[in-house]
């Protein structure tokens, strides 16, 4: 008799991973992974005690992976970086992007938004922002990058990676001169909800 296949929880996180990069997350089954696997379910059941154990493991995986992503240093400014490491992983993985953000939004926790504004506080380019202004500004760019990212998972045949970067690096300037010079939302809000002096 054969010796019994053997994976580790990294394993089957890896394979389940690229599943759900492939297929989408309706896809990830105990099954379908143990035949991604080439195996029975029993590995499986060995590193998780149930699917709700693999799916948190799995929701943390991706996470650490957008993180990378918007972590890593592509230019000199970790702000650009965050939003450059969002639209690459939308070009990697469209279909994660579209499963966790289109089909379930919502920022799941973990504390990522407060890290990144941890990276913003630390950035020359931000320097006299406060903690405030710096979430204001990732909230707007979230929003911005947003759209983008959407038009890149769509592979939108008028919005190549460049333009989108372009794009994006050009917001991003707009609103760190407007969020330094005192200009915001207020102005337009006073004018939409209280009326024209």
């Amino acid at each position: 008799m054969p010796p019994k296949v053997q994976f580790s929880k990294e394993q089957i996180l890896d394979t389940a991973f690229e599943l759900v990069a492939d297929a989408g997350m309706a896809a990830l089954s105990v099954r379908a992974l143990a035949k991604r696997l080439g195996s029975s379910v029993a590995p499986i059941y060995v590193n998780f005690k149930n699917t709700g154990e693999l799916m948190a493991a799995l929701e943390r995986k991706i996470i650490d992976v957008v993180w990378r992503y918007s972590t890593r240093e592509y230019c000199t400014h970790g702000f650009f970086n965050i939003g450059i490491g969002q639209l690459l992983f939308v070009r990697d993985y469209p279909r994660l992007y579209h499963d966790l953000v289109i089909r379930h939004p919502g920022d799941k926790g973990y504390g990522v938004s407060e890290q990144m504004v941890d990276i913003m506080v630390a950035d020359i380019l931000l320097e006299g922002l406060s903690r405030e202004q710096c979430r204001a500004l990732l909230e707007k760019m979230a929003i911005q990058t947003s759209g983008l990212s959407l038009a890149i998972a769509r592979e939108e045949p008028a919005l190549s990676l460049e333009r989108a970067l372009g794009i994006m690096e050009e917001t991003a300037n707009q609103l760190i001169f407007a969020e330094k010079q005192g200009y915001g939302s207020a102005q337009i809000k006073r004018i939409c909800i209280d009326g024209v002096d």
